[in-house]
Parts: C-alpha cells; structure tokens; sequence
C-alpha cells in the first residue's frame, strides 16, 4: 500500500498511476516510448531525471491528466525505448532534439508546458531555448544549474550515460515573460532561476524526488503555470499562491 497524508502527500509510487497506453515512435532509426492521457491544451510534457523514465511521474500522473493532457516518455536507452544507435552520441542537445522530433512525429499540438525533474530539467530547458514558439510554460522539479552541470563533462547512472557540456549552451538564455515554476529540495539545492519575469520558486522540505514525497505540491506548480498559459496572465506571487498550505516555503521568504 502507499501511504498518504492528511495534505494527501503519498509516501511513494502509486502502482495504479503508471501509464499503460504509449507507443514507440521513430525519432531516427530508433524508436522512443511516449505515453499519454487526459485532455485539453496546453499539453504537458514530462522528462525524467537520469536514469529514470515515465514512471518517475506516476505519483502526478492522475491529478495533472485531469487539468490537460499529460504526455510523459522515455528517453533512449531508457524502459521501453530503443538505445541510441552506437554512432549517436547521448549529448544534452541531443535529447533536446529527440524529443522535438518525438513531438512532431507524434502529432502532439505546441505549445507546450515542459516539466523536467533533475537532470530532465536541464533537457526541456534546452529545448524551450532551442524551439521558443513551442513553449508555453516550464516547470522545474529539483533542477541542476545548467551551467553548473555543464562543468561536469559527463553524467553516468545505470543504463544511461550523457556527455552535458551542451548545457553551457543555456550560460546566457532567458525566457522573457514564460510561466516558469521552480521546486527545490532541501537535500539538493539548486540556484534560483531567474530566467523569467514570470517565475514562481519554492523550496519542499524532501528529498530529491519532491514528486514521491510531496504529489501535492508538484501538481500545484504545474496546475498554477497552465492556468497563467491559458490566461494569458502572470503567475500568483508564491505568498499568495497555495504552495505553503501544501509544505512548500517561499524562497527567500523563509516560510
């Protein structure tokens, strides 16, 4: 059994949750899982950490489906995805290109909000730099600083390895007035991304994997970039916005 709070925070992976429908698409030779479910625009699209694939989603897999259409997938190598054909290195950039492709290829509508957790936050932060007209939002679940990994040449856990010095790439990008939503973690800070005009940054008193400790909070961030996507609207300063009722302080406001 998963165990839930009374703020409905479950303990971990909610088995019902898992994405039972996708496909495998050509993105080049080899073929990506993507999955979706739900309805309505903007469409949101979902990157895991390293190592990790769709089912790094599952604990918000349910509530986000029922604002919009949530499409989540694995990236090469990863669950039900081919491997990276040995002359096709996994750089950032790659990834970035791979899953424009897998978009496209599948027929999902842009924009898009884009949702990456660890390492999958560096990926759809690339992309949105790369394909600006195809983001709406962004959100970023206990994200490195681009830069930052860009310095460590490469990353390795598990079946996946990824050279990200194309992460440098994002030294000098901005998104202008793009609904961006940032969550922390206590155990693994991040900078503050001041990216955006329009950014919300909250700090969850979790570990790592805020989604598994905190569903909650992280649905929360997402429920409030697309409703400023469908307004056309800026978001709610955090004070004002629902993050601390659900455990989330205010960064820099400490509470």
């Amino acid at each position: 059994m998963t165990a839930v709070d009374r703020a409905g925070n479950r303990s971990g992976v909610d088995e019902s949750l898992r994405l039972a429908r996708g496909r495998k698409i050509d993105v080049g030779g080899y073929r990506l899982w993507l999955g979706c479910r739900g309805s309505g625009s903007p469409v949101v699209v979902l990157d895991a950490g390293l190592a990790n694939g769709t089912e790094t989603w599952e604990p918000v897999l349910r509530e986000l489906s029922r604002e919009t259409r949530v499409c989540a997938y694995d990236r090469a190598g990863i669950g039900l995805s081919d491997p990276r054909p040995a002359a096709v290195k996994g750089t950032v950039g790659r990834i970035g290109e791979e899953l424009h492709t897998l978009l496209v290829a599948a027929g999902i509508p842009a924009p898009y909000v884009l949702g990456g957790h660890s390492l999958g936050g560096v990926d759809v932060m690339l992309y949105a730099a790369r394909h600006r007209a195809a983001t709406a939002g962004l959100v970023f679940v206990d994200s490195p600083d681009p830069e930052q990994l860009a310095s460590r040449g490469v990353v390795s856990a598990g079946p996946e390895t990824i050279d990200v010095r194309d992460a440098a790439e994002l030294r000098a990008a901005t998104f202008g007035g793009t609904p961006v939503a940032v969550l922390e973690s206590i155990v693994r800070p991040t900078l503050p991304q001041t990216r955006s005009t329009n950014t919300v940054h909250v700090v969850a008193s979790t570990g790592h994997y805020i989604q598994y400790e905190k569903p909650r909070l992280v649905v929360e961030a997402f429920r409030e970039v697309i409703a400023a996507v469908r307004a056309g609207a800026t978001l709610l300063p955090c004070p004002r916005g629902p993050f601390r009722a659900l455990g989330g302080a205010c960064a820099g406001s400490g509470t």
